[in-house]
């Protein structure tokens, strides 16, 4: 009797860890998978394809800056100046236009009214299948993408979500560490763009921080108003967003890594 009374005990007492592990990640959900982030906790912006699903989800924009490692070192905060939008970026590096298409799909999906998608393009990718996706990039995280939520412990109960991401915000929620969210202009750049970006935003306005930038794009957004403006790019564009110049509507930039055009289209 005493043995079926700890083996029931036993199983009992491990099926509410389990259950409690799992509320715990959802609560915090470090991907964003469940519900946009919390106030009073830190999310850090790191995993591209396991995090761009749920920011694309459940975070609040009206412009979408995606694509190819070609956009990482794109800034938010200068594109939503130039176009007074309000956007996030979600990049996957490798991607194949299959992943990029198909994470547009779930932000036209989850979101209406949506202003502006500035995409990279890159021609080699034109002759491939239009499913193709990139398997050297590793294993896809579907289980983050998909609506079966069974397989959903494959995130609640992951032990590098919980090690990596649950404990060191509920740490720093402890410390009474600041909450927030990693900016978007350094979430996927390289290192030296990130920190750099005053320095970089010092030398469009002349060199010494204190001039305004020395020109803006004309775009009719009057014009674009009720039409979601695609804006392609392509060439030279492992790099911020550089010196801009009246162009019609587009915006042509010089990146130092070749001159690059966003071309605007209305769908």
């Amino acid at each position: 009797m005493n043995e079926k009374r700890w083996i029931k005990n036993f199983i009992i007492l491990t099926a509410a860890v389990t259950a409690g592990v799992c509320v715990y990640t959802a609560v915090l959900d470090p991907f964003f998978h469940y519900h946009a982030p919390l106030p009073g906790f830190y999310y850090k912006l790191e995993n591209q394809r396991a995090q761009n699903d749920g920011i694309t989800k459940h975070f609040d924009y009206d412009s979408l800056i995606t694509g190819t490692s070609f956009t990482e070192n794109f800034h938010t905060t200068q594109f939503d100046s130039l176009f007074d939008a309000s956007s996030v970026k979600v990049p996957y590096p490798g991607a194949s236009y299959r992943e990029v298409n198909d994470n547009l799909k779930t932000a036209f999906r989850t979101h209406s009214g949506i202003r502006f998608v500035l995409r990279s393009v890159e021609d080699s990718y034109l002759i491939e299948d239009k499913d193709t996706l990139h398997k050297e990039m590793g294993e896809y995280p579907t289980y983050l993408y998909n609506r079966n939520p069974f397989d959903d412990l494959k995130y609640l109960l992951n032990k590098d979500v919980i090690a990596g991401y649950c404990l060191p915000m509920t740490v720093r929620r402890l410390l009474n560490g600041k909450g927030g969210v990693d900016s978007f202009d350094s979430y996927s750049a390289a290192p030296e763009t990130a920190d750099g970006q005053e320095k970089a935003a010092d030398s469009r306005r002349g060199g010494d921080g204190k001039g305004e930038c020395l020109a803006e794009p004309r775009f009719d957004r009057e014009g674009a108003s009720g039409y979601t403006v695609l804006l392609l790019c392509t060439a030279g564009l492992h790099c911020a967003l550089g010196d801009h110049v009246r162009a019609g509507n587009s915006v042509q930039t010089d990146t130092g890594a070749g001159a690059c055009v966003f071309a605007a289209a209305l769908l």
